[in-house]
């Protein structure tokens, strides 16, 4: 809301401040016209209202925080970590990447105090900034028994932070999304996912290193994800990077599996078009529940030939195929 409508709202609460009581549902941030200005006409101003408003709500349960001006992180932290909130969703990231007044308004280290909130049950963290080009080491938190069912980062995550976050949140996580621009060590990964294995029902797990990380990057004998598939127990939907997981996982498939959409979003990609795929699907001796198969690739990576061997090996199994052309990988679109 703009600074106008900021003000007046939180003058009603003051003057009834049983209405601030009785609300349970509150979205906060800056109006869509302030969202576009590339500097502070008034931000600073509406975000401290909005705030001012959050504290006069002290019963809120469900809370997205969108677009506000940095200077608030501190006292929008201090107002959020006192409120009985059991969703979280902080989405303030803008298509203006030129704003300057939104800064930092989340950092990766207030991740272990939100997900401290003993209530929280839903966390989505929808933000991004630039990285520094040397990011200072962080020390692995501790975290107490979370009560997380859903998870959402995307995020300038440290896996410092990401791999105890997961463990921690793994008996109750139901859905996870996690998007981060790091290469992730399969070992240290497969710690983290799999306790979340019996029960976990959504899994979004993309990789997106830069080409520094790719050129160091040795690819594992055994995938992360080809050594997690088996466990899981409830997964009916998993979306995961090609650098997780190779083209051998149709034999790897847990019967529970409905939808599965492998993104090759750099050229480290193990996964990739292989007869090993179409081998598998004609075996029959192979017992799978897959319903759709997404891939997102460039496809110039994929030859006539291959997307059509690859879409009948499919559909005899009763299976949707689908290659969704990237026109480029995003490790290629930062190099240029």
């Amino acid at each position: 809301m703009g600074e106008i409508t900021a003000a007046l709202f939180l003058r009603t609460l003051r003057e009834r401040p049983e209405l601030g009581h009785i609300c349970r549902y509150l979205v906060i941030g800056v109006g869509e016209d302030e969202e576009l200005e590339e500097r502070d006409v008034g931000q600073m101003r509406t975000s401290f209202a909005l705030v001012d408003i959050l504290n006069a709500c002290p019963n809120v349960q469900h809370l997205q925080v969108r677009p506000l001006h940095s200077a608030v992180h501190d006292v929008l932290l201090d107002a959020i970590l006192s409120r009985p909130l059991v969703s979280l969703l902080c989405s303030p990231r803008l298509d203006n990447i030129d704003a300057v007044w939104t800064g930092e308004l989340f950092r990766p280290s207030d991740i272990p105090r939100l997900v401290s909130i003993p209530t929280l049950e839903r966390l989505e963290l929808d933000t991004w900034t630039a990285t520094p080009a040397v990011t200072p080491p962080h020390e692995a938190p501790v975290f107490g028994p979370l009560r997380l069912r859903v998870l959402r980062l995307f995020h300038a995550i440290p896996t410092e932070i990401l791999y105890p976050l997961l463990i921690a949140a793994a008996p109750t996580l139901e859905v996870c999304d996690v998007y981060v621009e790091a290469l992730l060590d399969p070992d240290t990964l497969f710690d983290a996912l799999i306790l979340s294995t019996p029960h976990i029902i959504d899994l979004t797990c993309v990789s997106n290193p830069s080409s520094l990380e790719l050129d160091m990057f040795d690819a594992p004998n055994t995938p992360s994800f080809d050594r997690l598939l088996p466990h899981f127990r409830r997964l009916e939907r998993l979306y995961v990077s090609g650098t997780e997981i190779s083209s051998n996982f149709f034999r790897l498939l847990p019967p529970c599996l409905r939808h599965l959409t492998i993104r090759s979003l750099n050229p480290g990609a193990i996964f990739g078009y292989s007869q090993v795929l179409i081998d598998a699907l004609k075996d029959p001796l192979l017992q799978i529940s897959l319903q759709t198969f997404t891939v997102r690739d460039i496809l110039e990576e994929w030859e006539d030939d291959e997307l059509d061997a690859m879409a009948r090996a499919c559909s005899a199994r009763g299976i949707d195929f689908l290659l969704i052309p990237d026109s480029k990988r995003e490790s290629d679109e930062d190099s240029d």
